[in-house]
Order: structure tokens, then sequence, then C-alpha cells
């Protein structure tokens, strides 16, 4: 779970910035409009708890059912929010079960659980230079040569479907920038489905799927350099472009 240290720290983080390559009105966009957590990233934040700090676990909360049109359900729910602070994760019952189911699923595969055996650190912040920008990261889980991430998923445990799931949501570009804070050279991805039955597959990321996540963090660094030089403000060139 990410601290408040690491959230206050202005550098750059790969979620940021490979926004950049959709466009500089969308990175700007969502530098100045930070987005609050929904309800699937509490889940991610729930199962990544679960799993790689159980000491914590208690961190994870129930909502308690109540009818919220009662003035004793009202009350409940008053005084459940009271307790909270910003270490809590509250999920609601459905989701706190899947949180729970979605660890367990992951415990049971013994190639995941031999990867996170091999790990030596967990949830630990990093902070570097790359490309001249000043970068800050948090790594899931970190072996002798390796970097792990643990990534919650509606995907099916196809090869050609989970290799769309890494390019689109740019887990490679993510992989690249974690690869360079760190030093390692391997990178895995523990994937688990947010849907029953709570399939979980781990996969290795290959060297060309990687290189490729170079290329666009070498390209989107970049962008941002040259933003910073000539279009400090970051404005959206939406003139008419002949392609």
């Amino acid at each position: 779970m990410l601290s408040q240290e690491y959230l206050a720290n202005p550098r750059m983080s790969q979620s940021k910035l490979k926004r950049i390559l959709d466009g500089i009105e969308e990175f700007k966009w969502h530098l100045d409009n930070p987005t609050e957590p929904t309800e699937a990233m509490k889940l991610g934040t729930a199962v990544h708890l679960l799993l790689l700090q159980p000491e914590q676990s208690h961190h994870v909360v129930e909502m308690p059912k109540v009818d919220g049109r009662t003035t004793a359900g009202k009350l409940a729910k008053q005084e459940f929010e009271a307790a909270l602070t910003e270490s809590h994760i509250a999920l609601s019952p459905e989701a706190y079960e899947k949180a729970h189911a979605m660890a367990a699923s992951v415990r049971s595969n013994s190639d995941a659980m031999q990867i996170l055996n091999s790990c030596e650190s967990f949830e630990e912040e990093h902070y570097f230079s790359y490309q001249g920008i000043d970068f800050k990261a948090q790594t899931d889980g970190l072996g002798s040569n390796f970097v792990l991430d643990v990534k919650t998923t509606r995907c099916e445990n196809k090869e050609f479907k989970i290799k769309n799931e890494i390019l689109n949501n740019g887990y490679h570009f993510q992989a690249a920038t974690y690869l360079q804070a760190t030093g390692k050279k391997h990178y895995y991805i523990i994937f688990v489905r947010n849907e029953p039955p709570y399939a979980t597959f781990p996969v290795k990321l290959s060297g060309e799927v990687i290189e490729e996540g170079r290329y666009l963090l070498d390209d989107a660094c970049v962008l941002y350099k040259n933003c910073l030089q000539s279009n400090p403000e970051f404005k959206a060139d939406n003139k008419l472009k002949v392609i």
C-alpha cells in the first residue's frame, strides 16, 4: 500500500508519464485531475495487502450490512466511517469476500507461490533519475534478479489475451521503468482474475516485450522533456493535422 510520503512526493511516476503517449492534453488533464480510488482499485489494493503484507491484513475491513433508510442504520454507518483511518481499506461485504478468495487463489498456485517465496522484499519504494527525469516507483516484490508485479484482471488465461492485456494497459512500460529503477533483469506478473473461480496465472515478460516497453518509456521521456522546454503549460496542439 502506498505511503502518504510516497504519494506526496512530486516525482514522476510511470502511471502518469505513460499517459503522455496518448497526447499532451490527456497527460495534462490527468496531472491536474487526480482520480479518486475506484471500487476496483480498492479491491486490487486489498488483494495486494493480503498477499504481500499479511501482517497488515487487519487494515482490510468489511463494511457493515445496514439499512441506510433507518436511523439505526445511518448511525451504524456513521460510527463505522468515523473509526476508519487512512490506512484502512473499506470494502463492501461482497468485495471483502472476493478479495480474500482472490488472495487464496494465488496462495494455491504453486508457480505463483514459488515466485512470491523467492522475493526478498515487498512494497519497496524507489527514487531514481532516468533520461534527466526524477522518478518514483514502488515495486510489489523484489527477488535477487527480478521484479514482481501482482495484477487483478478480467482477462482469461489465454496467451494472446494475456499479451493484449499487457500491451493495452502499458504493463511493459511499467516493467521497463521498474527494471530501470532496480537494476534487475527479469519481470514477473502474477495475474489473478476478479471473477469466479478467481484463476491465477503467473507470467514472465520476454526480453522482446520489455524492450518494446523501454522504447515507449524513452519516447515518453523525450516528449515530456520537450514539453518542459517549449510548452511548459502543456497546452494541447489542437490545430489541423495533415497525416
